[in-house]
């Protein structure tokens, strides 16, 4: 599935042909609910196992360029950033707290399927695939892993060119390998995102 999600992104990015007035630019932003992650590893002097990380609401902001294919469909190159501030969680039952965040860099490419209009809101709906490199804040290097993400929202025109709307964002991707002054642990991350959205066509 994640081959399929990757490959049709990819195709649609390199078949679009280049008409600039079919090019929009977006940037976004907006909260990233309190998610727990599933662990394995070691949580520096508390233990070593399976475990969950707690986290605070944290936040997502993001840009993408886009390209209309025909009337309802485009494409998008996108890059965006998460974190979260872990307040804790538990390994092999074992309670710990901690003073770090984690966080996601991401570079997506994405299909998006924009809806007739009514009233003036133009609802829309996508998804994508891409990679997605993930790190404690305080120490280590990113481990970079497949990502994949779906969306859905709705837009009002501002101006003739320029757009403002709400979405959900669901963020995911593969296991990774990270290490910090926390500990060394393997680890997914999913992120429920609420976002403001403006996008401008060129």
């Amino acid at each position: 599935m994640r081959k399929l999600l990757t490959a049709t992104a990819a195709a649609a990015l390199l078949s679009a042909p280049a008409h600039a007035e079919n090019f929009y630019g977006k940037l976004f932003g907006g909260v990233g609910f309190e998610q727990d992650q599933d662990f394995s590893g070691v949580i520096a002097g508390v233990d070593s196992g399976a475990g969950t990380l707690e986290t605070d609401t944290g936040y997502v902001v993001g840009g993408a360029i886009g390209y209309s294919i025909i009337d309802n469909i485009a494409v998008e190159a996108e890059i965006a950033y998460r974190a979260n501030e872990i307040e804790g969680g538990f390994v092999n039952g074992s309670a710990f707290t901690a003073n770090d965040d984690l966080e996601s860099l991401s570079f997506m490419g994405n299909v998006v399927y924009t809806a007739p209009s009514f009233a003036g809101f133009t609802p829309y709906i996508g998804g994508g695939a891409g990679a997605a490199g993930i790190r404690f804040s305080e120490t280590g290097d990113r481990d970079y892993v497949f990502a994949y993400q779906g969306f859905a929202g709705v837009s009002y025109p501002v101006t003739e060119i320029v757009s403002a709307g709400v979405e959900y964002r669901y963020f995911g991707t593969d296991e990774a390998d990270i290490a910090g002054t926390l500990g060394a642990v393997t680890t997914d991350y999913d992120a429920h995102n609420i976002n403001l959205v403006l996008s401008a066509r060129f």
